[in-house]
């Protein structure tokens, strides 16, 4: 069963809300929480189909970010970043009854979890990286300066949107129609006057667009990752630029437990939306 709720954090001077859906069944018994958080560009909405198979064996919580989907956008565009990130969903974690906490974190999310991971008396117990280790690569960086710079995408149907964003979903590994149709419909929304657009601000990527010198280098947060002492599970895209071989390398150096799943012919970032990629993760979380 799926439910809305929000989440109010004080940043600087304003005050974020956050909007969160919650997968559970009626009269369970208490269970482990997974948090399921998307990638810079995406939402909630493209966590439906593995919050739905997961919430089977517990408790799912899919949160909107800041600037996305159904959470508020930022008044103050500097503020999208990854330490308000981890500020806002360390607070979110704090006030939640959960003992346990399982974080599974696409691409900027997976930023995120890594940094609260590495705090002491994190609630993190596992951790599951969507095609992203403890560095945000230079090709990473050109990208984000690409899309701040592009002009906002604005449709004047959902065919058009499915016909201009479908192709950008074969880097994600989708080839089935359905699941492209199903994966772009999450990605817009629909405004009041008919037309479509990208369901985020596009502003999430003003940083980069004023101060376009950041995506002239890379940004390591192996600090953070070596103090990590939770499983750690890797989804990683075998065709991806930003989850580099080397990248797991250095990873497997302090953490040679960790788990690595290759997901083949797929970019960045695995879509997690099909059986397949969610038994991959179903079973590695339900591991005791």
């Amino acid at each position: 069963m799926e439910s809305l709720h929000s989440f109010e954090y004080p940043l600087g001077e304003e005050r974020v809300h956050i909007t969160y859906r919650l997968w559970s069944q009626p009269g369970s018994e208490k269970r482990p929480t997974v948090i399921c958080a998307h990638g810079i560009a995406q939402n909630s909405r493209h966590f439906d189909a593995l919050a739905n198979r997961l919430c089977r064996d517990f408790d799912v919580i899919t949160p909107d970010y800041p600037g996305r989907g159904r959470s508020n956008w930022l008044q103050n565009k500097l503020n999208y970043t990854h330490q308000s990130y981890a500020a806002i969903f360390g607070a979110f974690m704090q006030q939640l009854p959960a003992d346990e906490i399982y974080w599974i974190g696409t691409s900027m999310a997976g930023i995120t979890g890594i940094m609260l991971a590495s705090q002491a008396n994190t609630p993190i117990h596992k951790l599951v990286l969507n095609d992203i280790g403890p560095v945000v690569p230079l090709v990473s960086m050109q990208a984000a300066l690409i899309s701040a710079q592009r002009p906002p995408m604005v449709f004047v149907s959902f065919e058009e949107a499915l016909e201009r964003v479908g192709p950008y979903t074969a880097n994600f590994g989708i080839t089935d129609p359905a699941l492209k149709e199903t994966f772009v419909r999450a990605s817009v929304r629909q405004m009041d006057d008919g037309t479509w657009r990208p369901d985020y601000d596009p502003d999430i990527y003003c940083r980069v667009r004023q101060n376009p010198e950041l995506a002239a280098q890379s940004y390591p947060y192996w600090n953070f990752w070596e103090t990590i002492r939770c499983p750690v599970l890797v989804v990683h895209g075998a065709d991806s630029t930003t989850l580099t071989a080397e990248t797991i390398a250095q990873m497997r150096q302090t953490r040679p437990d960790l788990t690595v799943v290759d997901i083949p012919n797929t970019g960045h970032a695995p879509h997690l939306m099909d059986d397949t990629q969610a038994e991959i993760i179903r079973q590695w979380l339900l591991k005791p």
